[in-house]
């Protein structure tokens, strides 16, 4: 269970990595106004991949298999 802060003004590009265990959890917190976008090296699923705002957080969680879901406040 990690905490990944972005601090950024800029674009930035988050990218979950394959062969995680089951069951791992990162936060990812935007702090600053630059969009973050979530990528995976896997399968993504969830109902949007950009944390377009300030001060917004998405949950990751692998469920196996190179399968990760992501809840928050999410965009497209």
């Amino acid at each position: 269970n990690k905490i990944i802060e972005v601090d950024s003004t800029g674009a930035t590009t988050i990218t979950l990595p394959s062969g995680m265990t089951t069951g791992m959890q990162l936060s990812i917190v935007n702090v600053n106004t630059g969009d973050v976008t979530i990528a995976a090296q896997g399968t993504l699923q969830g109902i949007g991949t950009i944390l377009a705002t300030q001060y917004t957080k998405a949950e990751a969680y692998h469920r196996g298999s190179n399968v990760w879901l992501i809840t928050g406040t999410l965009t497209s």
